[in-house]
């Protein structure tokens, strides 16, 4: 049951990055997109571009749903999409400050990581 969990997860991050080829350039799929993207949903005033908050949104979603399907991080009982996508946008703000290659991982990778640095479940 957890593999297909695990393809389920493979799948979400495979048909995001098919969609969002076509649409973005080289570099895209990496925390360096990702960055701008999740600022698109934490703008107080508007989106600029739905289509940028769109792809943040989704994507830390799909990747929440199947981390906690795989028991991969320990969120607590409650735990609003704004403060996840706030929680991967501080993550990826750090890791720009203090280890910009990083942001060359992928998009879904990096969320995963900032999930599970955020709420790890104890052994």
């Amino acid at each position: 049951m957890r593999r297909v969990h695990l393809i389920g997860l493979v799948v979400i991050v495979a048909a995001g990055a098919l969609w969002a080829t076509t649409a973005r350039a080289q570099n895209s799929l990496t925390g360096n997109k990702l960055i701008g993207d999740c600022a698109e949903v934490l703008d107080d005033v508007q989106f600029v571009n739905p289509q940028q908050a769109g792809y943040c949104t989704g994507l830390v979603r799909g990747v929440l749903v199947i981390a906690k399907l795989e028991g991969l991080f320990c969120p607590p009982e409650r735990l609003p999409l704004i403060q996840l996508i706030r929680v991967v946008h501080n993550f990826l703000e750090t890791n720009l400050e203090h280890n910009p290659a990083r942001l060359y991982f992928p998009d879904g990778t990096l969320t995963l990581f900032a999930i599970q640095e955020a709420w790890p479940c104890s052994s």
